[in-house]
């Protein structure tokens, strides 16, 4: 029963320190640690919000522009970019980096995949143009 206790224990001391929840500003930030004030929620804007809600642990919110900022990520150590006014969910980086939207089309909700080069290229939808692309996003 106390092992049990134990491993109950540490899991949830753990399990919070997995993924950092954190607003990330430029795509070289991506790979480093977040060092920041620790983050309750991240919430994401509505379509036609302009603005990302932060939540920290102290009761603190901060309103961050989305323009300002590269994406974030949230709770479960998922990426997401912001890139032309949506953001998108990184699911794969390989030789191209693979994305994924979802979105309503009235009678449901439609996964679209993307394509980028690199963290700061152009999104398309094929791979083809995504690998010939040679321009930045910004």
């Amino acid at each position: 029963m106390n092992r049990s206790l134990f491993w109950l224990a540490l899991l949830i001391v753990a399990a919070p320190t997995c993924f950092a929840q954190r607003v990330i500003y430029s795509s070289q930030l991506i790979s480093q640690s977040y060092q920041g004030p620790a983050i309750k929620k991240i919430r994401p804007p509505g379509r036609f919000s302009s603005t990302l809600t932060v939540k920290y642990t102290d009761g603190r919110k901060q309103v961050v522009p989305r323009d300002s900022i590269w994406g974030y990520e949230d709770a479960r150590g998922r990426l997401y970019r912001y890139y032309k006014h949506e953001f998108y969910r990184v699911t794969a980086v390989s030789d191209l980096v693979r994305y994924v939207v979802t979105r309503s089309n009235g009678r449901g909700v439609v996964n679209t995949r993307y394509f980028s080069r690199d963290f700061d290229s152009a999104l398309y939808w094929g791979k083809a143009k995504a690998r010939r692309d040679s321009s930045q996003a910004h």
